[in-house]
């Protein structure tokens, strides 16, 4: 696991691939919560920008050439919020490399990244479901707290990223974790 040098955010081919995978995990994972087909997790530019600002850590397959995107595991966006908090976010998994401790070893990274920049906090966010069961969701949350992460606000999706609501069709909150690191 590495943060994605600059230079990478010029592979088309690789940044498109990216995408489309954050992209097709993240609707299968939250498809329930979105329009059919309105929902996209990131842009090709987005992610662009995530790698030229060095946000951007990739999994890669142990000895690959780190541009291949057959040799992509996962990735995970780690960035300052403030000059004591960490965030991460984008976390995903290509679905073929689940249940090898690939989330738990991006998350693991995200931490330490945090630490060298100064953090005593990590913080993320998670959608959740509001009145109605998401099993996903409910995994996640227990994964989060496992890990060390404390439960430190719950806000309403209309408050936190208003521009998603139009295509939010079922009730939904965002919770804020916090972790000491």
């Amino acid at each position: 696991i590495v943060l994605a040098p600059a230079g990478l955010a010029e592979n088309i081919a690789l940044l498109a691939y990216l995408t489309a995978l954050i992209n097709t995990v993240y609707t299968q994972e939250e498809g329930e919560f979105w329009q059919e087909g309105q929902f996209a997790r990131c842009t090709l530019e987005e992610v662009g920008r995530y790698i030229v600002a060095g946000e951007l850590a990739i999994a890669w397959r142990h000895g690959s050439a780190q541009t291949d995107t057959k040799d992509l595991m996962g990735c995970v966006r780690v960035q300052m919020i403030d000059s004591r908090t960490g965030e991460f976010g984008v976390l995903m998994c290509d679905p073929a490399s689940r249940g090898l401790g690939l989330g738990r070893d991006l998350l693991k990274f995200a931490e330490t990244w945090a630490r060298k920049q100064g953090a005593e906090v990590m913080q993320l966010e998670l959608l959740i479901p509001d009145g109605w069961h998401h099993a996903s969701k409910a995994r996640l949350a227990i994964w989060y707290e496992r890990a060390g992460f404390g439960l430190i606000r719950v806000g309403d999706v209309v408050d936190e990223f208003p521009h998603l609501t139009p295509i939010l069709v079922r009730p939904a909150k965002v919770c804020v974790y916090h972790k000491a690191l």
